[in-house]
Parts: C-alpha cells; structure tokens; sequence
C-alpha cells in the first residue's frame, strides 16, 4: 500500500481549542513491561491511523501505573517541532507544565524526574491525549521551582523534551495499577 498526502481543510465549524487542560501523566521507562509504538512512515502495511496515533494500551509491569501531573490552567504548552537540515529532519518535542505549591511530594517528585527518562503524556483542551517520547527516544525532565513575587507564581516548572514525534495516545489516561 502507498501512503498519500491527506487533505488538510480548515475546521468549518467544529471546535478546535488551543491550549492544555489540567490533568496529565508520567510514566518511567522501567514501569512498562511493554511499550506501545507508532507505525514509522516505512513500514509494511501503516496508514495514516497507525502512523499518527496509538490506539493499544500500553501494559505495565504489576502495581504500576502512569503517575498523575497537574498543571496550572493557561501555563503550560507542547511543542512538536522539525529539526536537522533538509535531507536529515526530524522531530523534537518540548512540554513545559506548571505545577504550584512546596511539598515535600513536589521535592521529591522534582529530583526523581530530574534523574529519570520516561513517557510524558499531556491532555489537550478537546481531550485527546499525545504521548510524548517512546522507548527509543524518551523524555528527559528540568523540574525547577520558583518563589516568584508576590503577585507571580510560586511552583514547579516542569519542561520535558524528547527526539521524535508526538503521537495521539487514544486509550488515553490511566491512573490504575496494573494487577
């Protein structure tokens, strides 16, 4: 079968929000027992469906599960960009999250993400979710926080980066341990 281009036409009245919605997931690369990946554009028998998205979930290892992220509303943002010359491109994805507060949890949370390489998975505003990284090219975490000034904002800023494309992850969200 030979992919072809697809037509991208404009939404004509159906919505399309811009923008990240409040509730996201983390997961480290050792809590999957198997991974999930995207059909490459090579390979025998992809559509534009296997391609672009992931539709099985993801199976991890017993009493594990994707960690909740939340992120403050209208702060946070993912970019999936094309890098390289043009006969060597590729993708980058940069996430960046906010998350408010000091606890000891956010502590601990900020040096395990900062040591670790995982799966970052972000909600968008419509509710689809996009898996960033994957086991070839996971995300690699800068948790930071800040105090900021008195009318700033005092949290975690969590950015997250990885080599590829993101893919939209259908089985979406899941917060459940596996049994």
């Amino acid at each position: 079968m030979t992919l072809v281009l697809v037509d991208l036409l404009p939404p004509n009245g159906a919505e399309n929000p811009s923008g990240l919605a409040t509730m996201h997931g983390v997961a480290l690369l050792p809590d999957f027992l198997t991974l999930q990946a995207a059909d490459d554009l090579a390979t025998v028998g992809a559509t534009k469906d296997t391609i672009g998205s992931i539709s099985a979930a993801h199976v991890f290892n017993t009493g594990k599960c994707m960690t909740k992220i939340y992120g403050t509303e209208n702060m946070g943002d993912v970019t999936d960009a094309v890098v390289g010359s043009p006969d060597s491109q590729g993708g980058k994805i940069t996430v960046t999250l906010m998350c408010p507060g000091l606890t000891s949890d956010r502590q601990f949370m900020k040096r395990m993400l900062n040591s670790a390489v995982g799966i970052l998975f972000t909600t968008q505003a419509d509710g689809q979710v996009l898996q960033h990284g994957s086991e070839l090219f996971p995300c690699h975490f800068k948790v930071s926080w800040k105090s900021d000034k008195n009318e700033g904002y005092r949290g975690y800023t969590i950015e997250a980066s990885c080599y590829g494309n993101s893919v939209i992850y259908t089985p979406g969200l899941n917060f459940t341990p596996a049994a």
